[in-house]
């Protein structure tokens, strides 16, 4: 049995926990052992994780593919990781001034503060900024450089994949933050037009 809460975040004054039971839901094999996004089968299963919803769905809709067999996924999974671990030091403690809402602030300073160590202000002072910066441009670069081996403007060419969607997760996110956190990325790319060329190319797809 598990217990999902959904927190709305268009309204904060209208916020509500909403609490649902999902007995057929298969718990991560790594932690947490539940997470978002998540989705629901027909079947009643729910299916956790970006990467095993994909996997699922290929499973169940073949056609039209979403390439997850591309030799690109691998690499592009690994430099999602490489950057997300470099600019935590910038993104946690932005995530609550610029994205939460208030009912979600005490949570988040709290569980985050435990999970680096510190306060959030130290992270930032100590391991933020340029540093971390510094630290996240290899794994934008190397964005680049995938990107430029085929004539897009997507990794595979002309044909839009999950590797696009799961690169483009990084640039939304960017532009999340802020548009100076945005900018920053961008230029530290050494081409910001293939990243801009990309999140155009699949824009249908994110809305």
């Amino acid at each position: 049995m598990c217990d999902m809460v959904s927190q709305p975040m268009e309204n904060s004054a209208a916020f509500k926990f909403l609490r649902y039971s999902l007995s057929n839901a298969m718990a991560n094999t790594g932690t947490p052992a539940y997470s978002i996004p998540t989705i629901a089968s027909p079947d009643g299963i729910y299916t956790m994780d970006s990467r095993n919803i994909v996997d699922h769905i290929e499973r169940q809709a073949p056609l039209p593919s979403l390439h997850s067999d591309s030799v690109y996924l691998e690499k592009v999974e690994r430099i999602w990781s490489q950057y997300m671990k470099a600019i935590k030091p910038i993104f946690i403690p932005l995530v609550p001034e610029r994205i939460l809402n208030t009912e979600s602030l005490d949570y988040w300073y709290t569980s985050r503060a435990a999970m680096v160590g510190m306060s959030l202000g130290q992270l930032e002072r100590e391991k933020g900024g340029v540093r971390a910066w510094n630290e996240a441009e290899p794994a934008l670069r190397e964005g680049t450089a995938f990107l430029k081996e085929n004539e897009g403007p997507l990794f595979i060419g002309k044909t839009v994949s999950y590797v696009d969607l799961v690169w483009v997760s990084i640039l939304l996110f960017n532009e999340k933050l802020g548009l100076d956190v945005f900018q920053e990325a961008m230029e530290r790319t050494g081409d910001s037009q293939v990243h801009l060329k990309l999140m155009k190319a699949v824009q249908p797809w994110y809305g």
